[in-house]
């Protein structure tokens, strides 16, 4: 006999980032630079909003907002375009909101 169940469509996404940290070297004012990273779903059923942030204003996020299903990614570019001298660090949070939320944070420097 064979039994058949659909998978729980209530399952929240878990979130993997394929990097813990970015650094932008050499910066000056003026400059704009750019890194990549990856925020894939590694588990879950739900599709779920995603929302990247920073916590000092220096960095930018193409695409800032996006959804993800089971085993999907998006590729994301931050930007660093100093407007003043010195070391920048901050953090990038990336929240999701579905069957729960989740927050992931990295740290990002530029100087």
């Amino acid at each position: 006999m064979f039994f058949y169940s659909e998978p729980d469509p209530n399952i929240p996404l878990v979130l993997s980032i394929n990097s813990s940290s970015l650094s932008f070297s050499n910066a000056y004012i003026g400059d704009i630079k750019q890194k990549t990273f990856t925020v894939s779903a590694v588990s879950g059923n739900t599709i779920e909003t995603v929302t990247l942030t920073d916590n000092n204003g220096e960095y930018s996020f193409s695409p800032n907002l996006f959804t993800l299903s089971a085993t999907s990614s998006q590729l994301v570019t931050v930007t660093f375009e100093p407007t003043s001298w010195g070391v920048k660090t901050g953090t990038i949070t990336i929240a999701s909101s579905g069957g729960s939320t989740k927050t992931e944070e990295f740290i990002v420097t530029g100087k």
